[in-house]
């Protein structure tokens, strides 16, 4: 019990750190690559955002691997099985409905702001992405998914997980903080199906990054982008 304890305390405190970082993040418009488009905030305010979330969710993950035996299943890529025909929909659907929110906003963006982009920051940017999204689904959909769903069954961890994964895009949009419901849905779905935290990992990252790479190579048309 007293382990127990300590395992969720210590997962509670990572959680609210991310949550902290969230609201500082958005008080300073470094809460996402669109805020470096528009020009709101700073990129070094925006990667170090980035930077300090990986580490958090590092701490997460660190414990978690030194303190439980049976790890490996969740961290595999998972068998063939029906969970992969629920994947390819989630990822046309997603794909489909993000790419026209996007092409929206790429036209306003252009229209209406005119703000350079070092690449050098992009640089950065893509691929520390990559590696937070993984050790981000890592603990949602693999440490807190299966973890809770041990101790309240699958219905109880799966309410748990989406509010809590909505709890982090309360600064968000209106309409990323919408998506955040039915996307935690599948991702949730994705694990729990698979048995594997893979599936929801790359399905995140597959949309995310399509999303992003197209905001940025789309203003790239009409806006100056510079290196150094």
């Amino acid at each position: 019990m007293d382990t127990l304890l300590i395992t969720y305390g210590l997962y509670l405190t990572v959680y609210s750190f991310l949550f902290r970082q969230c609201c500082q993040a958005a008080a300073r418009k470094a809460n996402s690559i669109m805020d470096m488009v528009y020009g709101n905030g700073s990129e070094k305010a925006i990667l170090q955002k980035q930077v300090t979330g990986m580490a958090t969710l590092l701490i997460a993950v660190i414990f978690f691997l030194c303190t439980q035996s049976n790890t490996s299943q969740i961290m595999m890529f998972p068998g063939i099985g029906n969970w992969l025909y629920a994947w390819i929909a989630a990822a046309a659907l997603s794909l489909f409905t993000s790419t026209l929110h996007t092409m929206a906003a790429t036209r306003k963006l252009k229209q209406q702001y005119h703000h350079s982009i070092n690449t050098a920051v992009l640089y950065w940017y893509f691929p520390g992405r990559v590696v937070f999204l993984l050790l981000y689904e890592f603990f949602f959909r693999g440490i807190l998914l299966f973890g809770i769903a041990s101790l309240l069954g699958t219905a109880g961890s799966v309410c748990i997980n989406i509010v809590l994964y909505t709890g982090l895009h309360a600064y968000s949009s209106r309409e990323e903080l919408a998506a955040t419901i039915p996307f935690g849905l599948v991702t949730c779905y994705l694990s729990l199906a698979s048995g594997s935290v893979i599936p929801a990992a790359v399905l995140h990252i597959l949309v995310s990054l399509t999303n992003e790479l197209m905001i940025t190579g789309s203003v790239n048309r009409s806006l100056k982008i510079h290196t150094v």
